[in-house]
């Protein structure tokens, strides 16, 4: 299992990181020639096309993923496939055409400006033509083609990114420009992802399946709509309170501390379908164990290096009206932490107790929305990142705690515990101003000491005897290769 999971996770995980490693990168660009407001305009309208794309696709992507894996005739899977595709193309289709017909009206109830109606109606262009791509994208996935899936999504990254600079650089649109990138990255991905899968369409939609594929998706929608409300609660409810300027600063720290996820790509995506397949099995839950530690270790080491450079990294690659950014990003990083580690929690999925999760979901969404609002008003944007934090982590304990009852995982939970107490004394050390009397140089250096200290105490934290036997081991044999060669 876990040699399987280490090669599908490679693959998924190499268009992922390029895509983050690049978004992080073009962050000097887009500071400079957007403002707070730009920023807040784009980021309001990421938030609408997660919410779209669940209501509009009414969640079939799922059921297209559970009956086209399970079945194992090839004429059905075509059907449920094709069937999937062409209600999909409806239905995005109507929205786009609503969308555009009603967009001076429309654009109002969202943003409240006119001259943001070309954002609006390029923004809904795009939220159609993503929607498409993604339901190709996926299949990929579902027919197992990790290479390709990786391969597609480079390319998709790869135009978006460069249309969009292109046309940000050169001042020919701004936030417009980041929309118009996702539409051409989105064409030629799409156009892409079909062409592999072709196959596996036609020009048939099937009702009875239809019907069966939409009584499977249409609960999920409930819980899926919940989750994505949950993770986004912060930015509505700081557009609604401080305005679009404070949510475009909200959005570079996120984009910074979205770093994280360059370590957990390839866990989320390639073990879930592993946990599914391999569950009965008596050694899984091992090692699931095992590489929890692995993702606890790669990614508090992720936190620890913002938590300590993230001030640097922003006063860097960012302009001065960005800088108060600086101190939400280790907070923002932690909660995506402990949003990856339901991936980790997979008993009730697994004893496919859905009404459980949409509830825990939807207390979820209401949780983050009080302390949001409670938080923001007390101290500003530092306040929605931490009560997304503190979101998190109870949604966490709740989680591992039903989870292991429906299915055990023998989790040493104190090492988690332990680290987490590490990053947010870090936090609270570097957040005191006892570096403020210090010159830049002296600072760095104690830092990057700092984290060498984090580094080993995380190694000796979330590995055993055992694990270090063997690490040493390996590394003594390269090193005896190594030598051999030269």
């Amino acid at each position: 299992m876990i040699r399987e999971f280490l090669k599908s996770g490679a693959l998924y995980s190499l268009s992922g990181i390029l895509s983050k490693l690049i978004s992080v990168l073009l962050i000097p660009i887009y500071t400079k020639k957007l403002s707070p407001a730009d920023y807040g305009v784009i980021d309001l309208y990421i938030v609408i096309g997660s919410f779209m794309a669940i209501i509009i696709g009414v969640e079939i992507t799922q059921a297209n993923a559970r009956f086209f894996s399970s079945s194992e005739n090839l004429k059905e899977k075509i059907q449920i496939a094709s069937t999937s595709l062409w209600f999909t193309v409806s239905t995005f289709g109507i929205f786009v055409i609503v969308a555009l017909l009603f967009n001076q009206e429309l654009n109002i109830i969202i943003t409240g400006d006119e001259q943001l109606n070309l954002t609006y109606r390029v923004a809904a262009i795009s939220i159609f033509t993503q929607g498409i791509f993604y339901f190709f994208i996926t299949q990929l996935k579902w027919m197992m083609l990790p290479r390709l899936y990786a391969i597609v999504n480079i390319i998709y990254v790869l135009i978006s990114i460069s249309v969009a600079a292109s046309l940000i650089i050169s001042n020919l649109y701004t936030a417009e420009g980041y929309f118009i990138g996702n539409i051409s990255g989105s064409l030629v991905g799409g156009t892409l992802a079909y062409y592999f899968g072709r196959n596996i369409y036609s020009f048939k939609f099937n009702l009875s399946i239809a019907r069966k594929l939409l009584n499977y998706s249409f609960p999920i929608i409930f819980s899926s709509v919940a989750l994505i409300l949950a993770g986004f609660i912060d930015r509505l409810v700081i557009k609604q309170l401080l305005g679009l300027g404070a949510l475009g600063l909200y959005g570079v720290a996120f984009r910074f501390g979205s770093v994280i996820k360059l370590g957990l790509v390839g866990f989320q995506s390639g073990l879930a379908p592993l946990i599914y397949k391999n569950y009965k099995l008596k050694e899984t839950p091992y090692k699931i164990e095992a590489i929890f530690r692995v993702f606890c270790f790669v990614s508090l080491n992720i936190i620890a290096f913002l938590t300590l450079f993230s001030d640097n990294l922003v006063e860097l690659l960012t302009s001065p009206e960005y800088y108060s950014s600086s101190s939400m990003v280790p907070v923002i990083a932690f909660s995506a932490f402990f949003v990856s580690t339901h991936i980790f929690t997979p008993g009730m999925e697994i004893r496919k107790k859905t009404k459980l999760v949409a509830y825990i979901n939807i207390g979820f969404a209401l949780l983050n929305y009080v302390l949001n609002l409670i938080l923001i008003h007390l101290i500003g944007l530092l306040g929605a990142a931490i009560a997304t934090l503190v979101t998190t982590i109870v949604v966490f304990v709740i989680r591992m705690k039903l989870s292991q009852k429906y299915y055990y995982i023998p989790y040493i939970q104190n090492k988690l515990i332990i680290g987490t107490l590490l990053i947010i004394g870090l936090f609270s050390f570097l957040n005191y101003g006892i570096f403020d009397l210090y010159e830049i140089h002296y600072i760095i250096t104690v830092k990057v000491l700092m984290f060498a200290v984090t580094v080993t105490a995380f190694y000796f934290l979330f590995t055993d005897k055992m694990d270090r036997r063997k690490i040493n081991t390996k590394i003594i044999n390269r090193t005896k290769i190594l030598k051999f060669r030269a």
